[in-house]
């Protein structure tokens, strides 16, 4: 069981139930911070396995609570940044010149970085990767929306979007190392609405209880991408 700090995408009856609800079925013990409420020290420095970034505005943390969670990572914990309008740079994320930008394996832009695509973007698989065994990548799942960013040099590029309607190609599964920590980008949603139809990505339908009146339906790729890619990264 590892310990997963999950900070962002609403409350666990919004969008934050499917991340929360897949790990939380995978046996994760998990702590959740809503987007609205500030990042503690005191919460920072308890021992994580895994810090997930989605949807949480660099704005909650303070300079403290930064220095914590780099200690963190340089130390083994892992961390995952997930794209959505107060991610990367985005409208309210703010991550360019910061330490968390520092330790993801890509560089935020200067300026607003969201694509909304209308038509749509495909996943392309750029590189072989074991976190992507038994995926069903053709045909792979569409995404309405991601944040624009630069790989680092050091960087592995394993999945990319292609978007419909220009065919222009940028990044989406990103991932690195920092101190002893392993990194990770995903610049597109894992909920609605910019997730597309990753929800839904595979053949069977996976019912998950996350708690009184709350529960998800999703497809059993989209389970299986989140918890192979969450194994990697906490090196279980």
């Amino acid at each position: 069981m590892s310990r997963i700090l999950y900070l962002g995408d609403g409350p666990l009856n919004g969008a934050a139930c499917y991340l929360y609800g897949v790990l939380k079925h995978a046996g994760h013990k998990m702590t959740h911070v809503p987007p609205d409420r500030r990042l503690s020290r005191k919460m920072a420095e308890k021992p994580f396995d895994l810090i997930i970034l989605s949807d949480y505005a660099h704005a909650n943390l303070s300079r403290a609570v930064e220095s914590a969670i780099e200690a963190q990572v340089t130390s083994g914990t892992a961390l995952w940044m997930i794209g959505g309008w107060a991610s990367f740079t985005g409208l309210w994320g703010k991550y360019h010149g910061t330490m968390i930008e520092k330790m993801l394996p890509v560089r935020c832009l200067t300026h607003d970085d969201r694509m909304n695509l209308g038509s749509g973007a495909r996943l392309l698989q750029a590189k072989r990767h074991p976190l992507l065994k038994g995926l069903a990548l053709s045909p792979a799942p569409f995404v309405a929306g991601y944040n624009r960013v630069i790989p680092k040099p050091k960087s592995q590029v394993i999945l990319k979007l292609r978007e419909n309607a220009s065919g222009k190609r940028n990044p989406l599964l990103v991932l690195g190392h920092f101190g002893k920590g392993k990194t990770a980008a995903w610049t597109s949603d894992v909920a609605p609405h910019w997730c597309g139809g990753l929800v839904d990505w595979g053949c069977r339908r996976v019912k998950i209880k996350i708690g009184p009146g709350i529960k998800i339906e999703v497809g059993n790729d989209y389970v299986k991408f989140i918890s192979q890619l969450t194994r990697w990264l906490v090196n279980c």
